[in-house]
């Protein structure tokens, strides 16, 4: 039996030794750089309604790190701004309408059309030579874009943009210190057409009824003047359109006008979550919104119920012409949800039959992450 000073050194010595094996998923600080760079392939329209579910589930970006708003959007205040704001009495007597309009206060954000494809920072220096991460970012613990000169994917991207019908989306490089699953933020991405004008979230067709009113018509003659392409109203024999008329601040409140854009409907979109369990691991929760056509259920059975019906009226020598079923534009959501391990610094492809992504995750030097 060894003596107390003697097992001591050993355990110390065995102690050593194993951290020395341990894997760098142990460090306190473990400071890596992502570069993704995410790409969309073409294919026919009736090739999506052949392949592809419309039952996607859409990812959950609530709570996700979003690096490219802050450095692509613009903030643009809402009516409800310019409104007078509910006093005391205002509260007690029309509470209901100064709950809308405090509800209304939160500013818009107004994204570039077309949304640039490279995503970077504007601001200088960003981690200059001995500089560590947690000094050029106040939020040590918080993933921060890094600027173009950061990237290494330029030969990659070229090859790609030779393959036909291959279209960029989205290419950016962030620093992140990795945290165990449970610890680990996503990262949210979009980018891509905003088809928002169009579709609906889950992906239905948006009517655009020219005989209704809209928010954007009630808008637009807020200042009392007549729009551009005034409706006219069909009671009107005279065929002269109608002067606008210029709400009041509670009827603007009671019809229920929103001032408040629509939120994105983005072609890429989704989360991409990178941790650190003994090894690197990244999961990916995207989807990529494609334009097609989807037969219209009631329709179906229409059509389906008309043919029964017409095989009856054949069979007793009657003539009924069946209905066919018809298709409406729709904006399929195709998904890219996978888990991978991953060694560092080795580059890595998540192929989907109508996109791609290519990333690389490089571990950071001590001098560079801290």
């Amino acid at each position: 039996m060894l003596p107390t000073p003697i097992k001591t050194v050993v355990l110390v010595l065995f102690s050593s030794i194993a951290m020395g094996f341990m894997p760098s998923s142990y460090a306190k600080d473990a400071w890596f750089e992502v570069e993704i760079y995410v790409f969309s392939r073409d294919s026919q329209p009736q090739q999506i309604q052949e392949a592809f579910s419309d039952n996607t589930k859409l990812p959950n970006t609530r709570g996700s790190i979003d690096l490219i708003t802050p450095e692509v959007a613009r903030e643009q205040l809402s009516l409800q701004h310019t409104l007078t704001p509910c006093d005391a009495n205002d509260w007690v007597t029309r509470a209901q309408e100064c709950q809308q309009q405090q509800q209304g206060q939160a500013p818009t954000m107004i994204y570039p059309a077309p949304m640039p494809v490279q995503i970077t920072t504007k601001s200088a220096g960003n981690s200059p030579a001995g500089v560590t991460a947690q000094e050029a970012n106040p939020n040590a613990n918080k993933a921060y874009l890094l600027a173009a000169s950061h990237g290494q994917f330029e030969q990659y991207i070229k090859q790609l943009s030779k393959e036909p019908g291959t279209t960029g989306l989205l290419h950016m490089s962030w620093r992140q210190n990795m945290q165990p699953r449970r610890q680990a933020s996503p990262i949210h991405l979009f980018g891509g057409k905003d088809f928002a004008a169009q579709y609906s979230v889950m992906g239905a067709a948006i009517d655009h009824d020219p005989s209704a009113t809209t928010a954007t018509d009630t808008l637009d003659n807020m200042d009392g003047t007549q729009s551009a392409t005034p409706r006219q109203n069909s009671d009107n024999t005279d065929g002269q359109p109608m002067a606008a008329t210029q709400l009041t601040q509670p009827d603007f409140l009671s019809v229920g006008v929103s001032p408040q854009a629509q939120q994105p409907v983005w072609q890429l979109d989704g989360d991409l979550l990178i941790y650190l369990e003994h090894f690197l691991y990244i999961e990916t929760d995207l989807v990529l919104r494609v334009e097609g056509k989807k037969l219209d259920l009631k329709d179906a059975i229409h059509s389906y119920s008309s043919q029964q019906a017409s095989a009856e009226a054949m069979s007793a020598n009657l003539t009924q012409t069946p209905t066919a079923a018809t298709t409406s534009p729709y904006l399929y959501a195709l998904a890219m949800k996978q888990n991978r391990r991953v060694r560092s610094n080795e580059l890595h492809y998540f192929d989907h039959p109508r996109f791609g992504m290519l990333i690389q995750i490089r571990k950071l030097e001590p001098s560079q992450s801290n």
